[in-house]
């Protein structure tokens, strides 16, 4: 941050960590692992991360913070990256056609994907949802140190936060 933004709301930073800065952990967001409902491992009772890294995805485009938290999930468990199939600059509608169309596995926030799984014609795969979470983070360079204004919209943003949890 180069001073000119008071704080950010949204992903956290992965590895590196810029010292001037702080960060505090709001929420976490889960996508949630989805293939169209013809998909072979939509018959799979459980899914594992072995099956997930041998199936063609539509992932985040390579040195997007997303693909390296995807890529990281993978590599903890010491299995390769899922298979880029195609590389996606955004989730969106764009995304659910082609898992609609093809044999693809796609990360999805659950109201993207909310229609196409009431209908059935999505599934959701059975993995552990903590997996694929991510932090949402407010970052600010001098914490207590904003005009009442911009502390009481942050005080806002921490109590809507606690208020809905982990549901995002």
């Amino acid at each position: 941050m180069s001073g000119n933004v008071d704080f950010v709301l949204g992903p956290g930073p992965q590895d590196t960590l810029d010292h001037s800065l702080s960060w505090e952990v709001l929420a976490h967001t889960r996508r949630i692992v989805a293939v169209r409902s013809s998909h072979p491992l939509a018959r799979k009772r459980n899914v594992t991360l072995a099956d997930l890294s041998m199936v063609n995805w539509v992932t985040p485009r390579q040195g997007t913070l997303a693909r390296v938290r995807l890529d990281n999930v993978f590599l903890h468990h010491a299995l390769p990256s899922p298979k880029s199939a195609i590389q996606a600059y955004t989730t969106s509608a764009t995304v659910v056609a082609l898992v609609l169309q093809r044999d693809l596995v796609a990360l999805f926030p659950r109201p993207l994907v909310k229609h196409e799984l009431r209908l059935k014609q999505i599934k959701e795969l059975r993995i552990d949802k903590k997996l694929f979470s991510a932090p949402v983070v407010l970052t600010q360079r001098e914490p207590n140190r904003y005009p009442p204004a911009c502390q009481e919209l942050m005080a806002e943003i921490r109590k809507v936060c606690n208020e809905i949890g982990d549901t995002l």
